[in-house]
Order: structure tokens, then sequence, then C-alpha cells
């Protein structure tokens, strides 16, 4: 059981839901901390030829951190993805509550093969901010059998990080049915230039 967990507020509560005192330039594991609404869930969908997928979905806390600016660390939480130090970013948190719902729908977004040929991303153009920037999810998929809350999953979907940026510039698209029976095979959609 994770020690602490984040309140839609950006709080750090322990797990009797009581405030955490001032935790200044502590360091806590991100595995440590409970993001409700991110909990990982599985989902089904069915491919082309009628066989049942079921996809495990797991979000990294690049979905709610950013990166520590080490010239203004300024005596934050910093929350430990392995090695590297982050810090809570409320502006992700927040927009992290339609990321359960975009990662629902994959299969009525159009997603892309990064031109970095190392993870997929999808963007839904009702989730575009004031200045125009889209809410963009960055994932990679992967076999992995086994159950989760009783639910049976063929492959995991990993979401690295998701935020606002422009619409992916580069990138070849491609939909959610090629993404999974590649991931069965244990390959990705290639990227076409």
């Amino acid at each position: 059981m994770r020690s602490y967990y984040l309140s839609p507020a950006g709080e750090l509560l322990t797990r009797d839901g009581a405030p955490c005192a001032d935790l200044g330039l502590v360091h806590i594991d991100a595995e440590e901390i409970e993001v409700q609404h991110l909990a990982p869930h599985v989902e089904r969908w069915i491919l082309p030829e009628g066989e049942s997928i079921g996809l495990l979905i797991n979000y990294s806390c690049h979905c709610w951190t950013t990166n520590l600016d080490m010239a203004h660390p300024g005596g934050l939480l910093r929350i430990m993805d392995g090695t590297r130090p982050r810090v809570l970013d409320m502006a992700r948190l927040e927009a992290s509550h339609n990321l359960p719902d975009l990662m629902r729908a994959l299969d009525q977004h159009r997603l892309y093969v990064t031109a970095s040929e190392r993870n997929y991303a999808v963007y839904n153009m009702s989730f575009i901010a004031e200045d125009g920037l889209c809410y963009t999810a960055f994932f990679k998929v992967r076999r992995k059998k086994g159950r989760y809350n009783g639910a049976r999953h063929h492959l995991e979907l990993f979401v690295e990080s998701a935020y606002h940026t422009v619409q992916p510039q580069k990138g070849t698209k491609t939909k959610l049915a090629a993404v999974l029976s590649e991931g069965l095979k244990g390959r990705m959609v290639k990227y076409r230039r």
C-alpha cells in the first residue's frame, strides 16, 4: 500500500487523510504517492478480426509532475522518479483529470507514432487550452498478460507523460487496432517519414 495520496487540489496527504507536515526538501518516491484518478485500470477493445483485447493502463508521475529546476528549487517537495527529482505541477495535475477518459476513448481519436519512434501520442480536440495547445498523452504499449482487479489483460499501455503542447508536428497517423495488433506481436507501428 502506498504511504501517501495526492488530493485533487495537489495536497499531499497521509493514508488517514491528514495533511503532511511541511516536507520542504524531503524526497518522496513517486511510487509511494497514490493519485486516485490515475489508478491503473483495464479497458477492453475488439480488434477487426473479432478478438477481444484487455489493456492494462498505468500512468507515470510525469502526468502530474515536471522537471525540478535546480536553479530555483525553492523548498518544493521533491518527487523522485527513480533517481530524477521532479516537482508537483498543478497545471499537469488539473489537466490529468481528463486523462483516464482520453485513454478510455483511444479508438475515437487519431493516434500518432512519434517522430522519435519510441512512443505514441494522442490528443483530443476538446481538451484545448486557451493558448491553443492540445492536451496530449504520450504512451508505450507492450505485451503483458495477467489480471488486474479480476480483469484479464493481454497488453500494458503505460502513459509516460501528458501535458499541453502543440499538435504533433511530425508523426505517422495510425489507429488503435494497429497499435494493439502490433503490440501483441511485441512491435510498434512503423514510423514513416
